[in-house]
């Protein structure tokens, strides 16, 4: 990624033998950077090569996704157009 996404910002991540997957910057630790990804209970610090806008790559990333990524995906959308947020998604798991 040639700038630097920014706290909260929506980003697809890449980790190996996963595909490219939405996900909320957290943080930066080192020369990594820390994402949480939507729709797992789960973060990783990943490369900040490994990071891209979510915006301008949907359509790239999102063709062939299987159901779960499909949700993830949804959600994504749904945070990007406003309608929810990534801190009441995490809320809602919490209090589940």
């Amino acid at each position: 990624m040639s700038v630097k996404p920014q706290k909260d910002e929506l980003v697809w991540t890449k980790l190996r033998n996963f595909p490219w997957w939405p996900g909320v910057v957290v943080s930066y630790e080192g020369a990594g950077v820390l994402v949480n990804f939507i729709g797992e209970n789960s973060h990783a610090t990943v490369p900040a090569s490994k990071v891209c806008p979510y915006a301008e790559n949907r359509e790239k990333y999102a063709k062939g996704a299987n159901a779960k990524l499909c949700k993830a995906i949804e959600t994504a959308d749904q945070i990007l157009a406003g309608t929810i947020t990534y801190q009441g998604i995490v809320l809602d798991h919490i209090n589940a």
